[in-house]
C-alpha cells in the first residue's frame, strides 16, 4: 500500500484542539463512498476516528458523554 499520502486537518468544534492527520488517499475516498469509519481506517485511534467524524476530540467526547464500558 502507497504511504500516508493525504494529511486532514481536524479541529474540535467545542475546545479548539487541532490534529493533523493523515490517512491512505484510496482510504479517504472508500470512508466518502460510504465505507464505515473503521473499516477505512484501522490504522487510526478511536479518538483520531471521532475527531474526523464529528469534529469533536476524545477528551470532549468524554465530556459529554462518559467512557464507554
Amino acid at each position: 500500500m502507497d504511504d500516508l499520502d493525504f494529511e486532514l486537518e481536524c479541529i474540535c468544534n467545542h475546545c479548539g484542539y487541532a490534529e493533523n492527520i493523515l490517512v491512505h488517499e484510496c482510504d479517504y475516498i472508500a470512508w466518502h463512498n460510504g465505507v464505515f469509519v473503521q473499516q477505512a481506517f484501522p490504522y487510526l485511534s478511536d479518538d483520531q476516528r471521532e475527531l474526523m467524524i464529528s469534529n469533536t476530540c476524545g477528551h470532549c467526547f468524554e465530556m459529554f458523554f462518559g467512557e464507554e464500558g
